[in-house]
């Protein structure tokens, strides 16, 4: 063997209860090693705690009070990377084999032993040893790297992210958290917040909703609640969290992320304010009634203590109070009163600034203002009230009132709400301007014909968008059919037959809901004019009789037979098949709904008239039937025979309204004879050249 530096050598540790034999082994390995020596395996075992690095282990099988594999059990345990020899002079070797299955040993040596192949097996583990400790190095540079990358994304994360005990306190987070939550930093958030749902959750109810979703789910999406921060402001917060379950499932904790979405929040609360107000105004008998309610439900959303209202006197040269005002406390009975008798021309006094510059103007401390700049500074002060706000209400350019709000306790977030308010103003104003309008039927006939048709360009709008949305509003849905339709086969192949129903639940909602969404997407593509026709040559008997195959299951549902008159040399059809086919489906579908143990019959004929050539696809049922009156509202959108009818057979009222537009577009039409208790029949005429016909 070629002699190593010592500073090269790797370290073996040799195990023995004879002096001798550790003798040998040391003359043996001495030139190539550093050896260590242990007289049995405890001695060996405080040597490896104190060494690094040993690369093998030689050891005698049989010592006194641990053995040789009972000593590499523990080693295999604690130090994996180091390679394991047995000496031993056993016969049975039972147990030997058993420990180098469990990679507790990498090879036994029988004594008496050859040099040449205890020789050659060292250097084996050796080798070995050196591509382990090269593997362990990358892995935990790996390792480290891998540590860093995710610490740096856990850091500087846009969401917060979080652990949590079953009980409710943090195990876990990152410095967005708390800085969503107000708090210095995250492990100032893990001291102090130990009870979330005492100490977070406005509503501490919150909490227990939260556990019982993820007790059943294992996941909750988009979980919004009102949270304290640290300073107890209130914020709107949007959690996805998932269950942490130990090995029994049961539920420990939890772990997820959480967004502020006091904005959004924030943004809804003043749209829906904004659409309420709206409605309700435009409903007031009279501007003053108007007033009141814009008072009412701005001080109710915004939190402020008291408003009140200016508008201009008959001369226009004053503003005086109007007897439209609110207030959500007692005590204010004394400024009300001084602003009562009281009058401001135009730039003077508070009221008169924002009427004269027509823009709005904060008083953020009432007790900093000159009595010259705000006249009621002292009944004010002593009522309590600190910051003010008023806003002009205009109309046509001109300024028909000044909305004025007080609050005891203001803060930043009033600063914010100028343009949901200038807004409402704005409403105001044109009510106003509406209600002086109506004094004059005339002038209300013109403004009710331009809000007609208002609404009708925000219908055909709306038709035109909700029509340009269909890939939009399919794909997710799609999405859910399709994932339903895996996870059952999932559920089927895995034995989770518990799943299995709630999947198929969610299965047929979803297909149920696309109907749906198709109907509606259908009607607006007609109405925005979005909806093309592809004409093409088919065999019409054929795609009749593939019809009645598909609707098999309705039939069966309400145990109703099916007869079909067709004859099949009938001919061809040049039409757009996808939408006949769709008329077809919505006609039947109505007949097998609307009768149960009855018969529904399809007839299709071929004729002349002075027109040209039709088919004829009636479609008869001995079901409920339609009233007389019923009929002609019949083919008009949203609408089903009656009310009961909607509740006991559902559906949107959109199929027949869908059919006849279709049929219409494609140079045919539907035709319809009901008795009520008798059933009905409904005829499908369209030409037999159907693109030549709407040209």
């Amino acid at each position: 063997m070629t002699h190593m530096p010592s500073s090269q050598k790797n370290k073996l540790l040799i195990v023995d209860d004879e002096v001798d034999n550790l003798d040998l082994l040391q003359r043996i390995f001495h030139r190539n090693y550093l050896i260590l020596r242990a007289k049995d395996g405890f001695e060996a075992l405080a040597i490896l705690a104190n060494e690094s690095d040993i690369a093998v282990i030689i050891s005698d099988q049989r010592m006194p009070m641990m053995t040789g594999t009972e000593f590499f059990s523990q080693v295999a345990e604690s130090y994996p990377d180091t390679l394991r020899i047995i000496l031993t002079a056993h016969t049975d070797i039972r147990d030997l084999v058993e420990a180098i299955n469990q990679s507790k040993v990498f090879k036994y040596i029988t004594k008496p032993y050859k040099v040449e192949e205890l020789l050659q097996v060292v250097q084996q583990a050796t080798e070995i040893y050196e591509l382990l400790k090269l593997r362990t190095s990358k892995l935990r540079n790996d390792l480290e790297n891998a540590e860093a990358k995710y610490k740096s994304i856990f850091d500087n994360a846009i969401e917060g992210i979080f652990k949590t005990t079953l009980d409710g306190r943090y195990l876990i987070a990152n410095p967005m958290l708390a800085q969503i939550y107000g708090y210095p930093s995250a492990d100032s958030l893990i001291d102090n917040l130990t009870n979330i749902t005492n100490q977070l959750y406005v509503n501490p109810k919150r909490r227990q909703e939260f556990i019982d979703i993820l007790q059943f789910h294992d996941t909750a999406s988009n979980f919004e609640s009102q949270v304290y921060r640290c300073d107890r402001t209130k914020i709107w917060i949007s959690e996805n969290v998932r269950a942490v379950r130990d090995r029994n499932g049961t539920l420990i904790g939890f772990e997820g992320t959480v967004q502020d979405i006091s904005q959004r929040k924030r943004a809804e609360e003043e749209s829906q304010l904004l659409q309420c107000l709206t409605l309700d105004i435009s409903a007031a008998n009279d501007f003053q009634t108007a007033l009141e309610i814009a008072l009412t439900k701005i001080c109710e959303f915004t939190g402020w203590d008291y408003g009140e209202v200016w508008t201009p006197s008959a001369d226009e040269r004053t503003l005086i109070c109007s007897p439209a005002w609110y207030s959500s406390i007692q005590g204010l009975e004394e400024f009300r009163g001084c602003s009562e008798k009281i009058s401001f021309p135009t730039g003077i006094g508070f009221p008169g600034r924002v009427w004269e510059h027509q823009r709005p103007e904060w008083i953020w401390d009432i007790s900093l203002e000159a009595e010259t700049h705000f006249l009621r500074k002292y009944p004010a002060l002593e009522c309590g009230l600190r910051s003010g706000l008023a806003i002009p209400v205009s109309a046509d350019k001109n300024v028909v009132a000044i909305m004025a709000f007080f609050t005891k306790y203001p803060n930043d977030h009033d600063q914010q709400l100028v343009g949901v308010i200038g807004a409402i103003a704005l409403q105001l104003g044109v009510l106003m301007r509406r209600k002086r309008d109506e004094e004059s039927l005339r002038l209300m006939n013109e403004e009710l014909s331009l809000a007609r048709d208002r609404a009708l360009e925000a219908n055909r709008t709306k038709s035109s968008f909700i029509a340009n949305m269909s890939h939009e509003l399919r794909t997710p849905l799609n999405a859910i059919i399709g994932y339903s339709e895996i996870l059952q086969e999932d559920a089927a192949l895995l034995g989770l037959e518990d799943f299995g129903d709630d999947l198929q639940k969610i299965h047929q909602s979803g297909r149920h809901l696309l109907e749906l969404i198709n109907d509606i997407l259908d009607m607006t593509k007609i109405e925005a004019g979005k909806l093309e026709i592809y004409y093409d040559d088919f065999d019409l008997p054929m795609m009749v009789w593939d019809t009645t195959i598909t609707i098999q299951p309705l039939l069966l549902n309400n145990n109703n037979r099916l007869n079909v008159d067709c004859d099949l040399q009938l001919g061809d059809i040049r039409v757009d098949m996808t939408r006949l086919r769709q008329i077809l489906l919505n006609i039947l579908s109505n007949a097998c709904k609307f009768t149960k143990s009855g018969e529904i019959q399809i007839k299709v004929d071929r004729q002349n008239s002075i027109e040209g050539e039709f088919f004829y696809l009636a479609i008869s049922d001995t079901g409920i039937g339609i009233s007389s009156e019923n009929l002609q509202k019949l083919f008009q959108s949203f609408n089903q025979a009656d009310s009961s009818t909607t509740r006991q057979y559902g559906g949107t009222g959109l199929g027949l309204a869908i059919s006849q537009r279709l049929c219409q577009m494609m140079g045919g039409v539907i035709k319809v004879e009901s008795d009520l208790g008798k059933g009905s029949t409904f005829t499908i005429c369209l030409p037999v050249n159907c693109e030549i016909a709407t040209k």
